[in-house]
């Protein structure tokens, strides 16, 4: 456990970097409105509805830096979606940290001469310093931005649109707790074992390469004899296939090509 440890830098609770699997992981806290009350802003004044909100559930993004060249993986519970890392623009107010498209932008973050994934990568692996925490704060939003872009997270309500819903249910009652509505969840990926043990059985399952041409070639055009004099050994042709390799083969499963005739190269 202790060697594992050693392997996790961290940015903040929400948010660490795993050195062995050169990977950045967030975890997305889920706002949400758990009740409704009558405040009033200062004494005096009409009492109005006011959200009291709480962190309940969420998801975990990853960002895999392991793909060759610029390339990454973005990864949650939901699927994956493969993004670039490139150096911003040299120029005289180059950018940091920035986004554009599905690509992450960046300049000279660790104030050197490295740019684009190579120095995110080793900004990552660099211990975490005080002034970082603006970069570490666009590189979260950055990288949630993307993950909605990708429908890689499900949709959010915002507290207000929560407090409006609450306030049309029939069992609203201001003041009410109705923290129990929400999905507790902290969604994460697949564990990495996972995925490699579902990935051989969705190969397992595909037919083998000696199955799947005999399937083709039960499909392809074949040329069907029928004899019209046996006694003289006089023979008709015609181009036919099965119209599906699944089922037994007879003449009701047999798509014709044209017409018969004596010669079988014609046919």
């Amino acid at each position: 456990m202790p060697e594992e440890n050693d392997n996790i830098i961290p940015f903040r609770e929400d948010m660490t970097y795993d050195l062995a699997r050169d990977t950045l992981r967030i975890e997305r806290r889920h706002l949400h409105c758990v009740q409704v009350v009558l405040q009033s802003d200062s004494p005096g004044e009409k009492e109005r509805p006011q959200a009291k909100s709480a962190f309940i559930g969420g998801a975990v993004i990853e960002l895999d830096l392991r793909p060759e060249g610029n390339k990454a993986i973005l990864r949650t519970a939901q699927g994956e979606k493969r993004i670039s890392i490139a150096s911003s623009a040299p120029e005289p107010n180059r950018t940091l940290i920035g986004k554009k498209r599905n690509i992450i932008e960046i300049g000279e973050i660790l104030r050197n001469q490295l740019a684009g994934k190579e120095a995110l990568r080793t900004f990552l692996r660099s211990p975490p310093q005080e002034r970082d925490s603006l970069v570490v704060s666009y590189l979260d939003s950055i990288v949630h931005r993307l993950a909605q872009e990708a429908h890689l997270l499900p949709p959010e309500a915002s507290v207000t649109e929560e407090m409006k819903m609450l306030q049309q249910r029939e069992d609203f009652v201001y003041g009410k707790d109705y923290t129990g509505l929400y999905d507790p969840v902290i969604y994460a990926p697949q564990k990495e074992e996972e995925r490699d043990v579902e990935a051989h059985e969705a190969k397992e399952m595909r037919p083998s390469a000696r199955e799947q041409r005999r399937n083709n070639m039960q499909s392809e055009w074949f040329v069907s004899s029928n004899a019209i004099d046996p006694a003289a050994g006089l023979m008709i042709y015609q181009a036919q296939r099965r119209k599906d390799a699944d089922v037994a083969d007879y003449s009701g499963n047999r798509e014709e090509a044209g017409a018969w005739f004596k010669d079988k190269d014609k046919a």
